[in-house]
């Protein structure tokens, strides 16, 4: 896991074995984020969008395919289905698993 927060300036690193469950899960909920197209159009408020630093930057890796966006604050029910079950999945992962952050 690397994090970096340019509003401060800080960073870190931390290295974990994740669990064989949890990579099970995690696979599952990828497969399903697969399905649909990120291509940096999630996250965003027309009206209000930022321009300068992203809250948070989400990209991925498979053998079929790679894909990534930019998420600014959305708002309850943005983002599709698909994206959002991830993102709860690998939180979840990482409050069990990175003790680091968890200090």
């Amino acid at each position: 896991i690397e994090e970096d927060n340019k509003l401060n300036n800080q960073s870190r690193e931390s290295e974990f074995i994740i669990p064989s469950e949890d990579l099970i899960l995690i696979k599952e909920k990828l497969n399903n984020l697969i399905s649909i197209e990120l291509a940096d159009k999630y996250g965003f408020d027309n009206d209000n969008a930022p321009t300068d630093l992203p809250t948070r930057k989400i990209k991925y890796t498979t053998i079929n395919k790679i894909d990534s966006t930019y998420l600014y604050f959305p708002k309850d029910n943005e983002l599709p289905d698909e994206l959002n079950s991830f993102l709860q999945v690998i939180e979840q992962v990482l409050l069990e698993n990175d003790t680091i952050k968890n200090q």
